[in-house]
């Protein structure tokens, strides 16, 4: 009979590959049907060689998401849910990181959306924008803050303003096909002019460009 393989030995063999927290080992071992005296043991003597350390485990997580541009701090509960990591290390970890760090990232990664979506409302962008750092884990205080930078920064307004042309012939397309549209069911056009207003508002358009777009194609009727 072959002699069975100790429980610390397997257990190398297992950390071998990356790095595994407390949890991930003992579950791995008990799925290979080691006692609880057995992987008490090796957990042990795993800690003492400095192996199994969740408070580093999760510094080195907390570290790669700080250095990651498109990563915020929430990332790292998202990294390591499941992972068997105490609840107030987790915490302790995210208390302590430095939003400044996230503040640039947000910023960049906003720009980045901004130069591909600037033909859009600007109340679109600001979704767009928002989904995508609330996705990459930014907190909303960096969101908020990220918004703040954005309104005071010259470079995103004349971008924003250089596309406006682009923007207006969009609101003004939309208004034509919504009014063709409604105009076989509605005779009475302060009706359609309203609905106009209010589904061009909810696409996120300027007052400005939505008045401008309903008076012309009032006008071409």
């Amino acid at each position: 009979m072959t002699k069975k393989e100790t429980a610390l030995s397997k257990a190398l063999h297992y950390l071998s590959w990356r790095s595994r927290t407390k949890s991930e080992v003992v579950q791995h071992l008990r799925a290979k049907d080691y006692t609880e005296e057995e992987i008490t043991e090796a957990i042990q003597r795993l800690s003492e060689y400095g192996y199994v350390n969740d408070e580093e485990y999760i510094k080195r997580v907390t570290e790669t998401i700080r250095l990651h541009p498109g990563k915020g701090k929430h990332t790292i509960k998202q990294r390591v849910r499941n992972k068997g990591i105490e609840d107030q290390l987790v915490s302790q970890f995210i208390e302590n990181y430095d939003e400044k760090v996230d503040e640039e990232k947000a910023i960049q990664l906003a720009k980045k959306l901004i130069e591909r979506s600037s033909s859009l409302p600007w109340k679109k962008i600001q979704e767009k924008i928002s989904r995508q750092l609330m996705s990459k884990g930014f907190s909303q205080e960096v969101i908020q803050k990220t918004f703040l930078e954005l309104d005071k920064s010259s470079d995103i307004i004349q971008l924003y303003d250089e596309r406006h042309e682009e923007r207006k012939e969009k609101a003004l397309a939309e208004a034509v096909k919504l009014y063709h549209k409604w105009i076989k069911k509605e005779k009475d056009r302060r009706i359609i002019r309203s609905k106009l207003m209010q589904s061009l508002y909810q696409k996120g358009y300027s007052t400005e460009l939505i008045q401008q777009a309903i008076d012309i194609v009032m006008q071409e009727d």
